[in-house]
């Protein structure tokens, strides 16, 4: 037998034999220890059907993109997924090498779009220059795509540059929205998309990319630019998705990307999911740190890790922020911030329970003197609580929570589904209407406050009217 054809039956034996050693613990949906459709043995459940939130290791997951990649080896081997898509980048593009061939075979080709034309991919992070004429989107899968018409049409700008598809984070220098830095790496703590290959830049809106390191955090969070300048960079990171280790916390560039240290670092199971800086005084930055451990039959997306820090001196000393917070415990989980652009002093942060309260909401707090103190806004027991998937949640999946830019008051928290608030977090409605569930990403114009992009499990979405009504366009 020919090498190939050994080395392709030997692939098709061993997706059968994992097909019949473990067919029913990793189909999603179905764990045949309980027989509940959500393969749930504790009367608690999360979205992927994997552990008990508490560690015990009885309930089987069923993680079907997981445990496809990882088998046997319990963990997806990075530098074996990198080298296959590279493989296959270098056996489709063997006779095109230069960028201007390949151009020139794309533009001969005539495509008909087939469809089907309902049925988006998870977006994790948008930005947009204001105006929204040009904006960009990251994929849990699907990398970079760039619009120049407000987000009618997406053309991809990441694909042919870097094998790296899985996107956390994208931000645009406030100094020049052409230059534009993408976070590799998913992190929602959600199983199916790759770790990350670390932080990289584009000067040109997207046509070139240059990697500037970072590349062992594997997912990163979130991408804060100083204001007041450009070349202080923080990235939030929160490490490898099934492992723990020091490559995770906040890390400062001073020097354009250069170079990175590591400023802010809880230890080896917790990460940075959040950054953000005050715009009036940029000498404060806010950040927001998650105690997160996966595996295939464990989770644990809470505990004291899980905190708010503040630095006074652009990122150098921290000080975790306590007066009216709650208490580090296994009781808090993720956290979401977000500073009020016209009053920067407001800042709101959205926290996320532990497993045993079920991963629902624990509360919108709000500080109005710049992080000093803070006081809980939403009514416990109330929609901003329910809105992460109650009865049994799984809000660790979200971390996004945004103030209108004029307004410091309206505010619009994404869950399951997406909750505005016009008056400080003590009132909700929900403002979803069609678009799709599961938010992880919202922009909102500063030159127009009504038009919003919203990113989430079905694609993308923009409204010219606050929210409500959307309009989907991937």
């Amino acid at each position: 037998m020919r090498p190939a054809r050994l080395h392709l039956a030997v692939t098709i034996l061993g997706g059968l034999a994992i097909g019949l050693i473990v067919p029913l613990a990793i189909r999603p949906g179905r764990d045949p220890l309980s027989g509940r459709p959500d393969g749930r043995t504790d009367g608690s459940q999360d979205d992927e059907g994997v552990g008990n939130g508490a560690g015990e290791p009885h309930a089987i997951p069923s993680d079907w993109f997981f445990a496809q990649r990882a088998y046997p080896l319990g963990d997806i081997p990075q530098e074996k997924f990198l080298a296959a898509v590279g493989q296959a980048r270098i056996a489709r593009t063997s006779s095109l090498r230069s960028k201007e061939a390949r151009d020139l075979a794309s533009a001969a080709l005539t495509w008909t779009q087939a469809g089907p034309y309902n049925i988006g991919g998870r977006v994790t992070c948008i930005a947009a220059a204001p105006g929204g004429v040009t904006a960009y989107l990251g994929a849990a899968n699907g990398g970079v795509v760039k619009s120049v018409n407000s987000g009618a049409n997406w053309t991809p700008v990441f694909d042919l540059g870097f094998s790296i598809f899985s996107i956390g984070a994208i931000t645009l220098a406030p100094s020049d929205t052409n230059i534009v830095l993408v976070g590799t790496g998913e992190a929602n703590a959600s199983v199916d998309s790759y770790d990350g290959a670390g932080l990289f830049r584009s000067r040109d809106g997207g046509a070139h990319w240059e990697p500037l390191g970072l590349s062992a955090t594997a997912r990163i969070g979130r991408i804060a630019i100083d204001p007041a300048d450009s070349g202080r960079i923080f990235v939030a990171a929160m490490g490898r998705q099934f492992s723990t280790g020091p490559d995770r916390g906040l890390y400062r560039s001073e020097d354009g990307g250069a170079s990175f240290s590591k400023v802010l670092f809880v230890n080896d199971s917790t990460g940075a999911c959040d950054v953000a800086i005050n715009p009036a005084h940029p000498e404060t930055v806010f950040c927001a740190t998650w105690e997160r451990v996966r595996h295939p039959t464990y989770r644990r997306a809470y505990g004291p890790g899980c905190g708010i820090w503040r630095s006074v001196d652009h990122g150098t000393t921290w000080t975790r922020l306590t007066t009216g917070l709650p208490a580090p415990s296994d009781a808090v989980g993720r956290i979401g911030l977000a500073l009020a652009p016209s009053l920067p002093s407001t800042i709101y942060a959205q926290i996320i329970q532990g497993a045993s309260a079920g991963y629902n909401g624990l509360g919108l707090y709000r500080s109005t003197d710049g992080g000093n103190t803070w006081t809980r806004r939403d009514p416990a027991g109330g929609s901003f609580q329910n809105n992460f998937g109650a009865p049994s949640g799984f809000g660790w999946y979200f971390g996004e929570v945004k103030v209108n830019p004029a307004n410091p008051n309206v505010l619009f928290s994404l869950g399951q589904g997406m909750l505005k608030s016009s008056d400080g977090g003590a009132t909700y409605s929900s403002v979803i209407g069609t678009a799709h569930v599961d938010g992880h990403a919202l922009w909102i114009d500063p030159s127009n406050t009504n038009r919003l992009y919203l990113g989430n499990d079905g694609g993308f979405y923009k409204s010219t009217v606050g929210g409500g009504t959307w309009t989907k366009s991937v």
